[in-house]
């Protein structure tokens, strides 16, 4: 039997394991969801551009497509330990700076 902190110490240990597993899945999940998204963007976009076709007003229509940086996906984790997390403030990449604004 393990004493208190012992066993305090253990139980820490396994749910920072329990996190870092469902942390691990859940990020599995955010490159597909993403891709999803854009996906579904590009659909509704090209169901617009048709509409405007139909409608004959394509030609003397100015379509002008913006975006930011996008989602950070860990391509370029630092730590090298594949634990993608969405989202800013993870530091400024080459790709990030390609994006016409």
């Amino acid at each position: 039997m393990l004493d208190g902190w012992r066993q305090e110490r253990v139980l820490e240990i396994d749910a920072a394991e329990r996190v870092r597993k469902a942390e691990m899945e859940a990020a599995e999940k955010i490159p597909r969801a993403y891709a999803g998204a854009v996906a579904d963007l590009s659909q509704k976009l090209g169901q617009w551009l048709k509409g405007l076709y139909q409608a004959g007003h394509l030609n003397d229509t100015l379509v002008v497509l913006t975006s930011d940086h996008g989602e950070g996906l860990a391509e370029n984790d630092p730590r090298g330990a594949g634990v993608r997390r969405a989202g800013h403030g993870g530091g400024l990449w080459e790709e990030s700076t390609r994006i016409p604004l």
